[in-house]
């Protein structure tokens, strides 16, 4: 029997072959950011499931400019805010709640 599940490790390809009818895909709020825009076709439902909880940070090393780090996570944290309710504002509104950027 042909395998009856995909795995996938980018964004494109499973929101294209979702988009085009073959299947659904899980996926979180960030990778949504990346694939979305190209496949207006797919509607994003939250999961009746605990949340999860995952964290990106930024690494600088110990000898580095502080207020340049201190500025760079600042504008980082605004750019994530920004694509976040900009891109899921229609598709997933539920996600923007879900995400804390602090």
């Amino acid at each position: 029997m042909p395998q009856q599940s995909l795995e996938f490790d980018g964004t494109e390809a499973a929101f294209a072959m979702t988009t085009g009818g073959i299947g659904w895909a899980i996926t979180t709020p960030l990778c949504l950011i990346h694939g979305h825009t190209k496949h207006s076709g797919l509607k994003a439902l939250p999961l009746s499931a605990p949340v999860l909880h995952s964290a990106i940070y930024m690494l600088v090393r110990s000898n580095f400019n502080e207020t340049l780090a201190a500025e760079t996570l600042s504008e980082a944290k605004g750019v994530l805010r920004e694509l976040l309710e900009s891109r899921h504002r229609d598709l997933a509104p539920s996600a923007i709640e879900k995400v804390h950027i602090g």
